[in-house]
């Protein structure tokens, strides 16, 4: 599960980075002007989007929380088997 979430944000950010790249091509072929107020639109929505991909990447619980849950009771358990209890 783990590895298909991580291939799936891989996937995300480089469709992202690509999409943001091909926008630029787009942009400098054409000859039509823009209205000033909608010639940005594009490039803020992909940088919220990518803000928001790293927070959500980082701010997500992982399996780390779960470690030294397990090695403290394995530790325990060790110590009560040492101890003979």
């Amino acid at each position: 599960m783990y590895i298909w979430c991580r291939r799936l944000t891989l996937f995300v950010i480089a469709f992202a980075t690509w999409i943001s790249q091909v926008s630029m091509v787009f942009s400098q072929e054409e000859l039509v002007e823009t209205p000033p107020g909608k010639g940005y639109f594009i490039g803020y929505l992909l940088t919220i989007m990518m803000i928001a991909l790293g927070v959500a990447t980082i701010c997500r619980p992982g399996r780390r929380a779960e470690k030294p849950k397990m090695v403290e009771q394995q530790l325990r358990h060790k110590l009560d088997q040492m101890s003979g209890s």
